[in-house]
């Protein structure tokens, strides 16, 4: 609703780039848009979902943050009461501009039939089985839910990435050559500007105390992303907006991160440890899963201490052999084929 307010041309531009298209591929943030196109204009479309938010009875909806008890009919109910109060909310959110396009008001059972009707919308879920229940596709999981795993660009692009930091490398002798941990520490918050001005303080207080504390042995890359972090002066630290993390993570031995569900894929692929401060919506539910894992620590963002960033850096670090192999043994089973099986799923619809 604030993403309206905010941008009073939205609704009518999604409509209008859909006219003259033969599908809509939607992602997980507007499936009530498409649903309004695809009324209006007759367009079908396929959801792209990147987090495991299907009904199940092995898991509780995420977002919840409660822990599965076991008991499979209240881990299905949370599913279920989500996704009735997220279609209220929808209905209500779009009905303005529905009447603007002609169109009755939305009916509650459109989130409903996007979910659970094979004919009405297939799904792709990209995101890799490693982040289901153990580590599977659970039994309860529709035909249509095609889990194809993450999604990765083919190629890296070496120009792309900041003289800055290439720079950084060549200056403290930082390559392939280079020992897993004793490569650079990567802290960013990705998409995940901190409006809590005390928050972010206390953030970039704990974080310039740990570098301090970890001395001139340990280099650092620090991303701001979409934060407005202040500069940190420091000579082992080189700091940028953004980079892309497939390459970065190469050269990295520590990944610190927010724990988006974005983040944790670059994470598995590349196979490093990482250490998870999560703030809001799924990214405590990934704090959990990475320490399920035992590929890296999760702790509380919002709640974080002085020493917790330092403590879980040393333990890693005392103990990085046992966790680079846990994340290589993760990434050895992500789905290899997945961008191959989203076009395959693309192409069968359009048939």
């Amino acid at each position: 609703m604030e993403l309206d307010k905010q941008n009073l041309g939205r609704l009518n531009q999604l409509y209008y780039s859909s006219i003259g298209m033969d599908l809509i591929i939607q992602s997980a943030v507007i499936p009530t848009e498409a649903q309004c196109v695809k009324d209006k204009l007759g367009i079908p479309f396929i959801a792209l979902t990147l987090v495991p938010i299907f009904p199940t009875y092995e898991a509780p909806f995420l977002l919840l943050n409660i822990k599965n008890l076991h008991i499979p009919f209240i881990n299905k109910l949370t599913h279920s009461l989500f996704n009735n109060k997220f279609a209220k909310l929808e209905c209500k959110r779009v009905d303005r501009w529905r009447k603007e396009l002609g169109l009755e008001s939305l009916k509650i059972e459109f989130f409903e039939n996007i979910r659970n009707n094979e004919g009405y919308c297939k799904q792709i879920a990209a995101f890799d089985k490693v982040l289901l229940p153990n580590q599977k596709v659970p039994n309860d999981f529709k035909s249509h839910w095609n889990v194809i795993g993450f999604l990765f660009q083919n190629e890296i692009n070496i120009n792309n990435i900041p003289e800055k930091l290439i720079t950084f490398f060549k200056d403290n002798e930082i390559n392939e050559f280079t020992k897993k941990e004793d490569l650079p520490i990567v802290f960013g918050l990705g998409s995940m500007p901190i409006s809590n001005k005390s928050l972010q303080e206390k953030i970039i207080s704990t974080l310039k105390y740990t570098i301090d504390k970890m001395g001139k042995q340990t280099k650092w890359v620090i991303l701001n992303n979409w934060s407005n972090f202040e500069t940190i002066d420091n000579e082992n630290v080189c700091q940028l907006n953004n980079v892309d993390h497939l390459w970065l993570y190469q050269y990295s031995s520590i990944s610190i991160t927010h724990g988006g569900v974005g983040s944790i894929a670059s994470i598995l692929k590349c196979a490093i440890p990482s250490i998870i401060l999560p703030l809001y919506f799924d990214q405590p539910f990934w704090s959990k899963h990475i320490n399920s894992l035992g590929t890296g620590i999760g702790l509380n963002g919002l709640k974080l201490k002085q020493n917790q960033l330092l403590d879980s850096i040393l333990k890693i670090k005392s103990n990085y052999p046992q966790y680079k192999n846990r994340c290589l043994e993760i990434s050895s089973n992500l789905s290899d084929d997945s961008l191959e099986m989203a076009i395959k799923i693309i192409e069968n619809h359009q048939n």
